[in-house]
C-alpha cells in the first residue's frame, strides 16, 4: 500500500487534495521521496537505450503520468518493474540434484537402464 493518499475513484479531482498529507508530494506519488522521470532519465535507471521504457509505455507494463504530451514515471514503480524481474539465483544444492543437466552420472544410469 502506498503512503500517499489518493482520491477516491467517486470523488472528482477539484475535490481531492492536491498533496499528500503526510509529505507534500503530488497526489499519485508511490513513495515519499519519489520523483517524475523523464524517458531518457528512466532509461538511465534501466540501464537500457529510451527504446525500452518507449515499449513499456506502449506494452503497459508499468504505470505512466502524462504531463501535457509528455510521459513520466515515478521512480519507485520502475524500481518495483525491476525488482519484479530480478530472478533469483539457484543454489548450489540445484545444480547437482538428481535429474538436473549437471547430474550427468545420473543421466547416464537412464541411459544403460533402458
Amino acid at each position: 500500500m502506498s503512503k500517499h493518499s489518493t482520491p477516491n475513484a467517486n470523488t472528482s479531482a477539484s475535490e481531492a487534495p492536491a498533496h499528500c498529507a503526510q509529505c507534500s508530494q503530488p497526489q499519485g506519488a508511490t513513495a515519499c521521496g519519489d520523483r517524475l522521470l523523464s524517458i531518457p532519465e528512466a532509461a538511465e535507471l534501466l540501464g537500457t537505450s529510451t527504446r525500452m521504457p518507449r515499449r513499456l509505455v506502449v506494452e503497459r507494463r508499468v504505470p505512466v503520468v502524462k504531463v501535457g504530451r509528455h510521459v513520466r514515471f515515478w521512480e519507485s514503480d520502475l524500481l518495483a518493474y525491476l525488482a519484479a524481474q530480478t530472478i533469483p539465483a539457484r543454489t548450489a544444492g540445484h545444480l547437482s540434484a538428481p535429474g538436473t543437466a549437471r547430474d550427468t552420472k545420473g543421466i547416464a544410469r537412464a541411459v544403460r537402464a533402458r
